[in-house]
């Protein structure tokens, strides 16, 4: 429609401005009919649009206009810098005693330790939180998604994990109030923040 064709001219003009634009997040904030013009990211808070493989985490990255239901959108990465809190991406199988007794502990440390040898020899991770897990992260595989330094996970699993350098599982199985958890780091520890300003036009309601 003849509406529809002016908001699509608009949004090529907002877009080329943006490229250029010195202020990002003062010219998202006047021309974005989104909630959120500019935003901070971090890991654990990243929107899937941001997660796309086609986009190139650096400064100064436009994306493409995209129409998606009834309005366009497009972003630019303004800033990217080291925060102080580290992120990570891991998963677990919790192994759990069925009583305060340390026969019972003892068991369910080395039922953790019998499994952890099988996934060293190469058995699935998700298999093995799937069938042994005792918590409710068993039914997706054991992910915990991301978590930072500060978040209200038991400290001994945290030291654990945060100590752990790269990906991959963690050599030995870690005692915390739970009971005893298998680690895999899925993506390494990252304190990168990206600051963002992103651009929303809706198609007036007559489209």
């Amino acid at each position: 429609s003849q509406d529809s064709a002016f908001v699509k001219q608009e949004v090529e003009e907002l877009y080329s401005n943006l490229i250029t634009a010195e202020d990002d997040s003062m010219f998202a904030a006047i021309n974005s009919d989104g909630l959120t013009p500019y935003g901070t990211y971090k890991p654990n808070n990243f929107p899937s649009w941001l997660e796309d493989e086609s986009v190139t985490l650096e400064v100064g990255y436009v994306s493409e206009p995209k129409l998606e239901g009834n309005k366009y959108s497009f972003f630019k990465i303004s800033d990217v810098y080291e925060g102080d809190e580290a992120f990570v991406k891991a998963s677990h199988i919790l192994f759990t005693a069925d009583d305060d007794t340390e026969a019972s502990k003892a068991t369910a440390r080395s039922e953790a330790r019998r499994v952890l040898r099988e996934l060293r020899n190469g058995a699935d991770f998700a298999d093995m939180a799937s069938q042994y897990g005792t918590d409710g992260t068993a039914s997706r595989g054991g992910d915990l998604g991301w978590f930072g330094e500060n978040s209200s996970f038991v400290q001994e699993f945290k030291d654990a994990v945060f100590a752990y350098r790269g990906e991959g599982l963690l050599r030995e199985v870690v005692e915390t109030e739970f009971g005893f958890h298998i680690i895999k780091v899925d993506v390494a520890k990252s304190y990168t923040v990206y600051k963002v300003a992103q651009v929303e036009k809706e198609l007036f309601s007559s489209d």
